[in-house]
């Protein structure tokens, strides 16, 4: 039998808009038995060393609210250095041509990682280049 209060330790919720921020606490606030998510602003706001490192970081929705490609890079480094060891990294975006570009953008810097810092496990499990990117007229999506 698992043991729900064992599976999170710690949760973190970076939002910085205050109105969606009120709305997840609000949706979460019977969620959890180990108390209460940390609803920040920032990430500056998430403690530094351990205690701001975690086995599972979820990216739903933000790289297409990011205007540049730089920025979106600043983001994903600065959350990857938020994973432990043996984490996992999750990105979701839209399932349209713009959301697939955001996501092959990220595919392609985990591939230019060795495969002990970093493996794609979904959608495609390989690690070599997309053939439906060769294509601007191709995306990949699901139904």
């Amino acid at each position: 039998m698992v043991n729900k209060d064992k599976l999170l330790q710690r949760v973190a919720a970076v939002e910085p808009n205050v109105n969606m921020r009120k709305l997840g606490k609000y949706l979460t606030s019977d969620q959890f038995t180990m108390g209460d998510p940390l609803w920040v602003d920032s990430l500056a706001m998430i403690p530094s060393g351990d205690r701001g490192k975690f086995d599972l970081i979820l990216i739903g929705y933000v790289l297409q609210e990011i205007p540049s490609a730089k920025g979106r890079q600043l983001v994903i480094d600065a959350l990857w250095q938020r994973l432990n060891d043996n984490g996992v990294m999750v990105v979701i975006e839209p399932g349209s041509p713009k959301g697939f570009r955001y996501i092959h953008s990220f595919r392609e810097w985990v591939i230019a990682k060795s495969r002990e810092e970093a493996n794609i496990v979904a959608p495609c499990p390989h690690m070599r280049e997309c053939p439906l990117a060769r294509d601007a007229q191709s995306w990949c999506h699901f139904s």
